[in-house]
């Protein structure tokens, strides 16, 4: 019994090296990227604001499934990052100026 648990072991650590895993309790680890930095340095689509939100939400998700065929080991990274992120958003500065407006009750 103890051979067939020690053979067992064995053979897991092996598999664990040969998948660039260190050892039997931690996965290796993924390189990620931010979302900032996948849009500046990798292309990564932003959302645009024209006025049809309806044609900017499908163009969006059109480019963004484009960005990930074209780039799965990128997505993996940018997926691998544990901080919550925001898309951002682009918009015109009247909408900007609105969003941003302060009701004489909030001073």
């Amino acid at each position: 019994m103890i051979k067939t648990s020690l053979l067992f072991t064995g053979a897991m650590m092996v598999a664990c090296l040969a998948f660039g895993q260190k050892s039997l309790d931690k996965p290796a680890a993924v390189q990620s990227i931010s979302l900032e930095e996948a849009i500046k340095n990798h292309g990564f689509p932003v959302k645009t604001n024209s006025g049809n939100s309806l044609k900017d939400k499908q163009d969006y998700k059109a480019a963004k499934r484009a960005w990930v065929a074209q780039n799965p080991e990128l997505h993996k990274k940018l997926n691998a990052n544990p901080k919550p992120t925001t898309q951002p958003v682009l918009m015109d500065e009247k909408t900007y100026k609105q969003a941003n407006q302060t009701t004489p009750s909030e001073k």
